[in-house]
């Protein structure tokens, strides 16, 4: 029988009383009032993250809400197992893993009767080393000869994972639906609880409307692996017009089949530590799989907004995922040059599902996903995870408000984190790393802007009091900004030919701060008053 990735335990889960477990995809909601699955637990960050992603996936193509009003009704109660199953089971017939028919995130065709030298399967992994690095014998971070062989489970979740992030991997390798190493951000639901269950999570994110599927989700154009692949040998491309939307969370940009064997007597998997009575060593592939372009959108992916080119996803960057990047994460970045929109299921929580819980008082946005090498091919620098402050929930009355004053003080950081910068610079006779510098100043400041959207988020309709957060806000910009200065800029060390340089350029960096300086015009503050005080004494 075929291991199916929908009846067999696969996936594997951490629970609220701390236990682990391997379960089924409909088993997310087993002991959800007891002991419930809070999270996916596999033993790399980047296979928990696609695995997560795909459990949103599932969910969308057996069980789309129609509307709101559907949605609400699994939020306050959440299915059972055997509703869960009985909808999965419907899409079953797509996901066998193994077999004579088709394969699971695999290529139709019997690639592996065309001959050709397999790949081991620790080539699944976005991380491994290539073939020029173990030509050159130059894999010194991440060493060969780690993984050689996979349980079903593992392999599944490799294989998942390779698709879903695929980064360039040489001439007709393609790249992921999102391209190599997209962003993902996930609305995280500020229930209350300590540890809540992971269906929180899921169902918040999930795209409401359009089709209910099921059933009728067992199409090519859901699951491409159905039908023989759209190859892209002469720059042939997949748009949205050639598929449905729901194959943004199945895509198969990689011609791959895996090569299924018996396991040899007390062999354990490499990755989770299991056995397994069929393993997988090697795979094979073929290039020139589905090439996507054309303006996809994926509903848990944030994206810029090109002119020429329609929406392009977010990828991962240098220093992970931080408050710098509010704007085009939580609310739209209207930059008429480069203006970026949220994630849909990000906006889909704050602009219509957010209004009908009185009981959430807000969110936090997880935003996770590889910073990839663009210069090499399947070269990950790293991978990131992040949790952004959490959002309060508002009336949507005061949401425009509320947007906007967080767009402010965003802003004025971004303009004090680079005046700081230069500043330093500018008086350093050895330039220094200035994209460090303005890492760790976003970093220090991470919490004080938290403390202050929380306070917004009460005060937001009362025009003094917001002034006087905009004021307390400039004095941690400040402050911070005047203890990197002189964290960096040692006095003692400096040739009394250059403490001219090093006055002016700490003076420079405090009068941006006050009167009409660049960040107080920014937060478009009064000249000092009374109001300073007032500042200093609402928020510390």
């Amino acid at each position: 029988m075929a291991f199916n990735l929908i009846h067999d335990a696969w996936i594997p889960v951490r629970r609220a009383g701390g236990g682990q477990a391997m379960v089924r995809p409909a088993e997310v909601v087993a002991g959800i009032d007891l002991d419930p699955v809070v999270a996916v637990a596999a033993p790399r960050p980047d296979l928990t993250g696609a695995l997560t992603e795909l459990l949103v996936g599932l969910l969308a193509a057996a069980a789309t809400p129609a509307d709101i009003d559907e949605w609400l009704d699994w939020w306050q109660a959440p299915p059972s197992l055997d509703d869960l199953e009985t909808r999965l089971a419907a899409i079953a017939p797509a996901f066998d893993l193994d077999g004579d028919g088709p394969r699971a995130f695999q290529d139709l065709a019997r690639l592996e009767d065309a001959g050709g030298e397999p790949s081991g399967v620790e080539r699944l992994l976005i991380d491994a080393p290539g073939d020029q690095s173990l030509r050159n014998n130059t894999d010194l971070f991440v060493r060969r000869g780690r993984v050689s062989v996979l349980s079903r489970a593992a392999a599944a979740a490799a294989l998942v994972t390779l698709q879903t992030y695929a980064p360039g991997g040489g001439r007709g390798h393609r790249t992921s639906l999102r391209g190599g190493g997209p962003l993902t951000t996930l609305v995280v639901p500020d229930t209350g609880e300590a540890m809540p269950p992971l269906w929180r999570t899921l169902w918040a994110n999930i795209p409401i409307g359009g089709r209910t599927g099921g059933g009728e989700a067992l199409t090519p154009r859901v699951f491409p692996w159905l039908a023989p692949t759209r190859t892209s040998e002469k720059g042939e491309v997949t748009t949205p017009l050639d598929a449905d939307p729901l194959q943004v969370f199945f895509g198969l940009p990689r011609r791959i089949r895996l090569l299924f064997e018996p396991a040899a007597s007390g062999e354990t998997c490499d990755l989770y530590g299991i056995t397994d009575p069929v393993v997988v060593r090697g795979f094979v592939a073929r290039p020139y799989g589905v090439n996507y372009e054309g303006g996809w959108r994926h509903p848990l992916t944030p994206h810029n907004l090109d002119k020429q080119r329609g929406p392009l996803p977010r990828h991962g960057s240098p220093g992970g995922v931080s408050y710098r990047y509010w704007l085009g994460l939580v609310q739209d970045a209207r930059d008429e040059k480069s203006p970026r929109q949220p994630a849909a299921c990000v906006r889909q929580w704050r602009e219509e599902l957010s209004i009908e819980l009185d009981d959430v008082p807000g969110m936090r946005l997880r935003a996770f996903g590889y910073d990839m090498d663009k210069k090499q091919i399947m070269k990950a620098r790293c991978w990131y995870d992040s949790t952004m402050p959490v959002l309060p929930a508002i009336d949507p009355l005061f949401r425009t408000r509320l947007d906007a004053e967080v767009a402010v003080m965003v802003t004025a950081a971004q303009e004090a984190a680079t005046t700081t910068a230069r500043q330093i610079k500018a008086a350093l006779a050895v330039p220094p790393d200035t994209a460090v510098i303005e890492e760790r100043f976003w970093r220090a400041t991470e919490t004080a802007f938290a403390t202050r959207l929380s306070v917004l988020g009460e005060v937001v309709g009362d025009r003094e009091r917001v002034d006087a957060v905009r004021l307390s806000w400039r004095d941690v910009l400040r402050r911070e900004a005047m203890r990197a200065f002189d964290a960096s800029v040692d006095p003692v060390t400096v040739l009394i030919k250059h403490m001219a340089r090093v006055v002016k350029a700490r003076t420079d960096l405090l009068r941006a701060f006050s009167g009409k300086g660049r960040i107080a015009q920014v937060l478009d503050l009064p000249l000092p008053s009374l109001k300073e005080k007032a500042g200093k004494d609402m928020v510390r």
